[in-house]
This record gives C-alpha cells, sequence and structure tokens, in this order.
C-alpha cells in the first residue's frame, strides 16, 4: 500500500506540475479527469482513486472522477467527454491498453497531458506512474522464499488474469520462488479481482 501511495503521490507531482500557471487549484482553471477502469475493484478502483482523490483535495486541484465499470467503451467515451471538457490533465487507469492508444492520441493532439497509473497504455504519449510488474513479482517471490517454511502451501492471487500485467508478476513470482524453492507447494491459482 505504501508504494502504491508513493506512485499515486507521483502522479500528483506531474499533475501539479502541468497545471501550474494554468489557474488550476486557484478556482479559475480547468480540471483534472481521474478515469477509473471499475470503481468495485479493491485495489485500482478503492485504494488508487481515494489516494489520488485525497492529493487533489490537498492541493486544491479541481477533479472530476469517472468509472468506467469495466467497460472498453464506455471508458473511452468518458476519455472523449474529458478531452471536450477541456481538461487540465487526465490521469488513466486503463482497462485495454491498446484499445485506448486511439484516444490517447486524440488527448495529445489537444494538448492535454495523459498520466497512466497502475497500468499503461500502449501508445500515445504518455507519463506512466507504476510499477515495473516482473519486478514486482520478484519482490513477491524474493520475500516469500525467504519467509515461508518448508513444504508451505501458497494459493497465488494473481490480479485480473486477463492482463499482461498479471501475466508478468506471476512470471517473476515463478521464477524466483516456485522455480527456486522446490519444497514449496502451489495449491491454486485465482483471479484476485
Amino acid at each position: 500500500a505504501k508504494k502504491i501511495c508513493s506512485l499515486a503521490s507521483a502522479g500528483l507531482l506531474l499533475i501539479a506540475a502541468f497545471t501550474t500557471g494554468c489557474g488550476a487549484g486557484s478556482g479559475i482553471g480547468g480540471k483534472i479527469s481521474y478515469l477509473n477502469f471499475d470503481n468495485t475493484d479493491a485495489f485500482g478502483g478503492k485504494l488508487i482513486r481515494e489516494e489520488i482523490k485525497r492529493g487533489l483535495d490537498e492541493k486544491g486541484l479541481d477533479a472530476e472522477f469517472f468509472d468506467a465499470k469495466g467497460d472498453r467503451n464506455t471508458q473511452i467515451d468518458q476519455m472523449k467527454e474529458a478531452i471536450a471538457a477541456g481538461s487540465e490533465a487526465i490521469v488513466l487507469l486503463a482497462i485495454d491498453g491498446d484499445g485506448i492508444i486511439p484516444i490517447v492520441e486524440q488527448a495529445n493532439a489537444a494538448k492535454i497531458p495523459v498520466v497512466t497509473v497502475n497500468r499503461d497504455a500502449n501508445g500515445g504519449d504518455r507519463y506512466r506512474v507504476y510499477s515495473e510488474e516482473y519486478e514486482a513479482g520478484k519482490l513477491q517471490a524474493d520475500f516469500m522464499a525467504k519467509n515461508l517454511p518448508p513444504g508451505a502451501n501458497v494459493v497465488y492471487l494473481e490480479g485480473t488474469g486477463n492482463l499482461g500485467s498479471s501475466q508478468q508478476r506471476w512470471d517473476g513470482f515463478l521464477r524466483e520462488c516456485l522455480e527456486k524453492r522446490s519444497d514449496i507447494n502451489l495449491l491454486d491459482m485465482q483471479d484476485g479481482r
């Protein structure tokens, strides 16, 4: 959680840099738009959204929060709305890294900075604030390999299973824990969403 708060804070610093001198926070400028893939997601929907909201409030920045409810087309429509409204910056927790590229490029054409958090868009100009996924899995694995007793049984919660980020974290965990500690028994893998 501390790392996520740090990542969200880094994103807020980028946003503050974009809006300095633009009137944001003074009650005259535009809004920061936060486009979330799904507010019901415990990690991205709750933890990241709340940390970004807290940080924007502390900096006196006006924000609008969107919830795509897990639907890519809804998120694209919401991003179009944010662009049309002249957002100062768009913070994006994307549903789909590929499907969002054209709309990120539209934001680029409108000179609206895009900051992706936790998940990246796979194209367009954007600032990225998130951990390297393989490294995140490796960090999990290093901790588990050092701290699990011999013959431990584990269930791995992989996050949203159809995302490349989940696969990369799993690869890091597999290589750095399970392949190095053959005594650890993987009982099951579950979608942690």
